[in-house]
């Protein structure tokens, strides 16, 4: 139920919460765990923006929201890449033409 304070790395999971007092941070209590995910260690995921996604209720992200994901294969036997985009309007969308560093 922690986050890394480092919005931009993904490659240890994720936390979906609802942030009831708006504060940015898990509070056990007052907010709702939606969902937590650990993966393996054999994907890089990156972020490109510098802040955490928040959707709001209509389903659109706040302005500083939108960026793109950077999935890559860590074990450098294969170059699977994947991209996942995030617009302002909340529209995620996949692209298969990215490079992995």
């Amino acid at each position: 139920t922690t986050c890394a304070a480092d919005p931009t790395l993904w490659s240890q999971g994720w936390v979906i919460f609802t942030d009831e007092n708006s504060n940015g941070v898990f509070d056990a209590g007052v907010d709702t765990l939606r969902r937590s995910q650990t993966i393996e260690s054999i994907a890089s995921i990156t972020w490109s923006n510098s802040t955490p996604i928040v959707f709001q209720g209509d389903g659109t992200v706040n302005n500083t929201s939108s960026g793109n994901f950077l999935i890559c294969d860590s074990l450098t036997t294969s170059k699977i890449a994947r991209g996942v985009t995030i617009n302002l309007s909340g529209r995620v969308r996949s692209a298969n033409s990215v490079v992995c560093p």
